[in-house]
Formats: C-alpha cells, sequence, structure tokens
C-alpha cells in the first residue's frame, strides 16, 4: 500500500509498524467528526495503518533538524484545536483532517490534496505530498520543513 524508503521501513518496524497492519479508523475518525472536522478518505487509509503508533526517530550526525516523537492519536492532538485548524482551512482555502502530531507540539495534518502539513499556532509547514514523504522528513530529519506563507494560496 504506502512505499517507504528502507531507512523509514526500519524506523517504522521498530515502532510496531508492519506492511499489512490494520487497525479501526473510526475510533478517531468518528469523534472528530462529531467535533467539526470534514472527513477526507486518505486519513482512513493512513489511520488503518499508522493510527495508535508512536515514532521515536534516532538522531543521526546527518540529521538537518532534530526528529522528535511522532505520535498518530489525532482525538489526543486535536480535540482542543478544532477551531485552530478550521481557521487554517480558511487561511490556505483547503480541507484539513488531523493525523496526530510530532514534537515539539506540532499537529500533523492531512489535506485534501493528499499533502501533509506541520502547524501549531502562526506556524504552518508543508511537510511533504504525500505521507511518504512526510514521514522520511520527520524520521530522517534530511531536509527541513518548508515554511507556508500567511496568504499563500496552496
Amino acid at each position: 500500500m504506502f512505499q517507504f524508503s528502507s531507512d523509514v521501513e526500519i524506523i517504522l518496524r521498530q515502532s510496531g509498524w508492519f506492511p499489512d497492519r490494520s487497525v479501526a479508523a473510526t475510533q478517531w475518525i468518528d469523534p472528530l467528526l462529531r467535533l467539526g472536522c470534514r472527513s477526507l478518505p486518505e486519513a482512513h487509509t493512513i489511520l488503518e495503518s499508522l493510527g495508535g503508533l508512536e515514532i521515536h526517530p534516532p538522531p543521526r550526525e546527518s540529521n538537518l533538524f532534530f526528529p522528535g516523537a511522532i505520535a498518530f492519536d489525532p482525538v489526543y492532538a486535536a480535540s482542543s484545536e478544532i477551531d485552530r485548524i478550521k481557521a487554517w482551512e480558511q487561511r490556505y482555502r483547503i480541507k484539513l483532517f488531523p493525523l496526530g502530531e510530532y514534537e515539539p507540539s506540532y499537529l500533523l495534518l492531512l489535506s485534501d490534496s493528499s499533502h501533509i502539513f506541520g502547524a501549531r499556532e502562526k506556524r504552518f509547514y508543508r511537510l511533504g505530498k504525500t505521507i511518504e514523504d512526510a514521514l522520511e522528513l520527520l524520521t530522517l530529519a534530511n531536509r527541513q520543513p518548508e515554511p507556508v506563507a500567511q496568504k499563500e494560496r496552496i
């Protein structure tokens, strides 16, 4: 299903992931829908495979930033951030669905164009065009997150 690089796959496997992993995504999606999030079909796919995992990227000398823990628990990460998510949706004219969080205190968000973003307060970063790209960045720290300008249309 997902095409992770071998380095990312090793890190994911150390966190309990395996290629055929499947968990019920409704445990996260249903509560978020009740809070006012809009469903994105790809969120189901991602959470069925990665939901509930906590990933601890190893530090490497080649890191361009310190990669912190990644937790795929969107209810915990976003239940008190729905208003902020809606503001980002309006500002950037996109639909967003939370997938979890990564340190230090950034929400991990899926857009309706399948791009993955990291956000907190007034900071909004493009992490990748796909979940594979985003996990490559977040686990290997091989490039910097790309800031999105306040008035940029995504």
